[in-house]
């Protein structure tokens, strides 16, 4: 990202990129207080960021579902939990909303939402990095393949996951003891649960969401391209990314 800061502290737009998102959480109506799982240089992001959120400490970095279970012990009992990235400052208080409105209606152990774009052309090209989302003939979530572990036809899927999750809380934390590792980074990902799910024979909910609010900023290009999008609030960019 160009700089010495954990990413979710680059700047964006006059605070740092974790900032958005946590707005975005608190006007989205919802009760419980987010908690931030932090990893690298903990001390610096609870400092910037202060007192009025709580923190889980990632210890190792083992990847998304070893995150997730990081915050176990810090999150209030609760019917459901939603997962967010601090890196993907573009998400609205009204699809954090409508995600928790889609889940408690779906009768379903999670709500994934999913992104749809028509190539990974131009500024598309940051979904080109994200997981593909497998379906049925009928429809049906099978599962989610990340890039490294994706054969060409998986690469050509349009349909992408910024890996936006509401699940159950009991099944949550259940499932995460049984999430492996077997894959090309050794981690544990919280991807992987869809698969689970679709294990135990549970079907798995799919919100959809505007593309750019699936945006997520690995590289000060990306970043530029966020700060563009957020700028003006659409309409979308079709410049290409240099």
């Amino acid at each position: 990202m160009g700089s010495d800061l954990p990413k979710v502290l680059v700047p964006l737009l006059g605070k740092p990129m974790i900032s958005h998102l946590l707005d975005a959480v608190v006007k989205s109506g919802l009760s419980v207080d987010p908690v931030i799982v932090t990893g690298h240089r903990a001390d610096l992001v609870q400092e910037t960021l202060g007192d009025k959120y709580i923190y889980a400490n990632q210890k190792e970095q083992k990847g998304t579902a070893h995150a997730v279970l990081s915050a176990k012990a810090m999150v209030v009992e609760t019917d459901a939990v939603i997962v967010l990235y601090g890196d993907h400052p573009n998400v609205s208080a009204e699809m954090i909303h409508h995600l928790w409105e889609n889940h408690q209606s779906s009768d379903r152990v999670m709500t994934m939402g999913t992104a749809r774009v028509t190539d990974f052309q131009d500024w598309r090209s940051i979904f080109h990095d994200f997981g593909r989302v497998v379906r049925s003939a009928d429809g049906k979530v099978q599962k989610i393949v990340e890039k490294k572990d994706a054969n060409p036809d998986e690469l050509n899927i349009c349909e992408v996951s910024p890996s936006y999750f509401c699940f159950s809380s009991s099944w949550l934390w259940e499932a995460l003891d049984m999430v492996g590792n077997n894959n090309a980074k050794g981690e544990y990902y919280l991807t992987d649960l869809v698969g689970l799910a679709i294990e135990q024979k549970l079907e798995v909910n799919t919100f959809p969401l505007i593309p750019e609010e699936a945006l997520g900023a690995n590289t000060p290009e990306h970043l530029k391209l966020l700060e563009e999008i957020m700028a003006t609030q659409y309409p979308l960019l079709t410049k290409a990314v240099t």
